[in-house]
């Protein structure tokens, strides 16, 4: 039996060897595998490599004195926001920061870093030891800022030393004019993009040290914001029109315009001219080197302000019988309507043609008012229409002073200067006397052709002139003269042209007659609410003597006078709730203004304030 075993043992090696050679080294002696082999074990590897964030500090830290800490992330560092938290109860911002501990022992400082939905948490204890009161020079010279920065936003610069007591700090901002800062942390802010370099002198007088170090600061274009513009006046047609663009911040700014008709300009004041009327849309676009912004306006072109040249009518007319009025306007196909207040009471017609026809229920001097309108504003024009009776010889043409071209207002004082028209060649203003009936039942009386009136109640008046001859001389013994004042409230009066009231019947379409030789109670009547209360008459203040350009006209005979007739009473619309008291007329020293019975013809007068009158 002894000599079989080591067969069988040598049998069994065998066998074992050819199963290893076959099949492999057994499970109990495998090896791992490569992970790089396995692409899922890769990625999962690659997986595990996180940001991590760690705290840099500036050396032993010593009560009082500032220390400098520095978070750290391993990946993309600078894409997050760090919060610290220093264990004495103060916090800060920012990846690198300084910060002085006021009093000696342990304390654990931490730093937060923020990225979207990422958050990574780091601490580190340390020791800050007590203040020391013996000097100690300078070593270890530091310096650090917060940039990169925008312009106009505040950068920190930061110094510190590793050992130095008593230590002082001096910075240069790197431009010129900038101001100089002392401490050991220090804020300023840039006014321009660019790159600076700022300096630090760190003194110890104890050891007469002077260290210095600098750090280059990246100051960036300022992020536009709060983009917006305007522009000067009212767009209207074929006029320049100057843009102004407005913003809260930006830096290094450049500006594109859109115009919306086609126009392009690069500028930050431009000026555009529209070609057509209506609405555009105007675009301005800002760009730097941070952003861009875009801002859009719609503005409408409307056209100029019409401009009245000229009025007139075909008065004198017999009562109930149609008088036709005009007005020669320019730009007529530019205007929209034209308004035209009789002076008799009734409602106003809105045309849109220079041209309208009224008919008369009573005798009667009135004062017809027109309004020229456009989308750009309003003009208006006076004229007077004789019903029933013979024009006056207007000999004596009426100019007034307004402080605005559309009408006088209650309380303002209004001048009127009677001007010689055609011209007297003989005739000087001082040899008349002038009696003037302001058509709101009061008169007045000078020895000056230009004499000053306040109204105190809203109203179309008709006011009249006679020009008596106190200095025998070959001039005409009596001359006369009449025009339109149109009184408004007291509320801004360009406005009122484009009101919508002001289409409407109001109190200024009641008549105004001449004063009537007797003095009725009338029953109180409605007024508008826009018409004052009537007052005392006002005081009448003369004026020097005017030195008119003469206008080379021949003179017309004067007919004898006849009485005038009154005109009738007013009367009253739907929209006037307000009664005004009449007052007793003022008793004249001589006759009312006579009417001769001559229809002269009519000469209208540029401008449209002066009303056209006969003669």
């Amino acid at each position: 039996m002894t000599p079989r075993f080591p067969v069988l043992i040598a049998v069994a090696l065998a066998v074992a060897f050819w199963l290893t050679l076959i099949f492999g080294e057994p499970s109990a002696f495998a090896q791992p595998d490569d992970p790089g082999d396995d692409p899922v074990a890769g990625a999962a590897q690659l997986q595990q490599e996180q940001p991590v964030l760690t705290i840099e500090t500036s050396g032993s830290i010593t009560a009082g004195i500032p220390a400098v800490f520095t978070a750290t992330v391993t990946i993309d560092q600078d894409t997050y926001t760090y919060t610290w938290a220093f264990g004495d109860g103060s916090t800060a911002q920012g990846r690198v920061t300084p910060h002085i501990f006021q009093n000696a022992g342990n304390f654990r400082v931490g730093v937060i870093a923020v990225r979207n939905d990422e958050r990574l948490e780091a601490s580190v204890d340390i020791f800050v030891s007590e203040d020391s009161i013996l000097p100690v020079g300078i070593e270890g010279l530091e310096c650090d800022d917060t940039g990169p920065v925008e312009a106009n936003n505040p950068v920190q610069l930061i110094a510190s030393v590793a050992r130095g007591r008593p230590v002082s700090y001096s910075w240069t901002l790197g431009y010129p004019g900038s101001p100089r800062l002392d401490g050991a942390v220090v804020t300023h802010r840039y006014p321009a993009p660019g790159h600076y370099r700022a300096t630090v002198t760190a003194r110890n007088p104890m050891f007469n040290q002077s260290n210095t170090c600098t750090t280059d600061i990246v100051v960036l274009d300022e992020t536009i914001a709060g983009l917006d513009f305007t522009w000067v006046g009212t767009p209207r047609l074929g006029v320049p029109l100057q843009f102004e663009v407005k913003k809260d911040r930006g830096t290094r700014v450049s500006f594109e315009w859109f115009f919306g008709d086609g126009g392009h300009e690069f500028s930050e004041r431009p000026q555009h001219s529209f070609q057509r009327l209506g609405f555009y849309e105007v675009t301005v676009v800002a760009s730097n080197s941070r952003n861009t912004l875009r801002r859009t306006r719609t503005l409408m072109v409307v056209p100029p302000p019409p401009r009245v040249i000229s009025g007139s009518n075909n008065g004198p007319k017999p009562v109930n019988t149609l008088l036709t009025a005009n007005v020669s306007v320019e730009r007529e196909d530019l205007i929209t309507a034209f308004t035209w207040r009789w002076g008799d009471g009734t409602p106003p017609d809105i045309t849109s043609v220079p041209v309208a026809s009224h008919q008369y229920a009573s005798a009667g001097v009135y004062g017809i008012h027109v309004i020229a309108r456009n989308d750009g504003g309003a003009a208006t024009h006076s004229q007077i229409a004789y019903i029933g009776n013979g024009s006056p010889l207007s000999t004596l043409l009426i100019t007034h002073n307004f402080s605005s071209d559309l009408m006088a207002s209650v309380g303002q004082p209004v001048t009127l200067t009677a001007i010689f028209s055609p011209p007297l060649p003989n005739a000087k203003y001082e040899d008349y006397e002038y009696l003037w009936d302001w058509g709101d039942r009061t008169s007045d009386r000078s020895r000056t052709p230009t004499l000053g009136h306040a109204y105190r109640y809203s109203n179309n008046f008709v006011v009249q002139v006679a020009a008596t001859r106190t200095v025998t001389a070959d001039t005409p013994l009596h001359l006369y003269g009449a025009t339109v004042v149109l009184v408004a409230p007291n509320i801004h009066l360009p406005l009122l042209a484009r009101n919508s009231w002001f289409t409407a019947a109001s109190p200024f379409d009641r008549p105004s007659a001449p004063t009537p030789t007797s003095s009725p109670t009338p029953e109180a009547t409605e007024t508008s609410e826009l018409v004052e209360t009537e007052e005392p008459p006002a005081t009448s203040v003369e004026a020097p003597s005017p030195s008119p350009s003469p206008v080379e006209e021949t003179p017309s005979p004067l007919p004898p006078p006849v009485a005038e007739t009154p005109s009738p009473t007013p009367t009253t619309t739907a929209i006037n709730p307000t009664p005004i008291p009449p007052t007793a007329p003022p008793t004249p020293t001589e006759t009312e203004l006579p009417t001769p019975t001559a229809t002269p013809t009519q000469t209208p007068v540029e401008g449209g304030t002066i009303p056209p009158l006969p003669g």
